[in-house]
């Protein structure tokens, strides 16, 4: 199945700012048009670039973005096995960028190393802490999704407070 381009993917390749927040209800494409942003530029990289894909445990990701980034990528008939490494959750593109999947459970993988791209999915899931510990290891930007069931962090730590991200 090749995903379309919708209202929402327009929207968000149009953010710019550092942390890039995507909130909108069940359905609304949010997630997969973030995964089909991140692969366009992991394969358009010139040199190779490193993207996390977090959300609250490895369960979630297995049930939601991962299996929403195999189903883009063989959608688009751009999916390799030899790329997948599946004990570490990690593709890599022939340009030797790598997008890499891991839960906000596994500490150690919060305070390791630097990115340049990040994504969390469902991020009201995860804690703050969670969050700085990610971001600023992160060069370039973070997306931020979630589906707007009460206030979190965002609202009382990154609006009013941070002129660095767009909504």
């Amino acid at each position: 199945m090749q995903y379309q381009i919708t209202t929402a993917t327009k929207k968000i390749a149009a953010l710019r700012k550092k942390i890039r927040c995507i909130q909108g209800g069940t359905g609304a494409s949010k997630t997969i048009s973030i995964l089909i942003g991140l692969n366009e530029f992991a394969q358009r990289d010139i040199e190779p670039t490193l993207t996390s894909i977090v959300s609250e445990s490895m369960p979630h990701l297995k049930k939601g973005c991962i299996r929403d980034f195999k189903n883009i990528l063989q959608g688009h008939n751009i999916w390799n096995n030899n790329s997948w490494a599946e004990t570490d959750k990690v593709y890599t593109y022939e340009n030797g960028s790598q997008i890499e999947f891991f839960g906000a459970d596994q500490a150690d993988k919060l305070r390791g190393g630097r990115r340049d791209r990040l994504f969390i999915n469902e991020c009201n899931n995860v804690s703050f802490k969670a969050f700085e510990e990610l971001e600023v290891r992160t060069r370039q930007f973070t997306y931020l999704d979630w589906n707007p069931v009460a206030e979190f962090w965002y609202n009382n730590e990154i609006v009013g407070k941070r002129d660095d991200y767009e909504h």
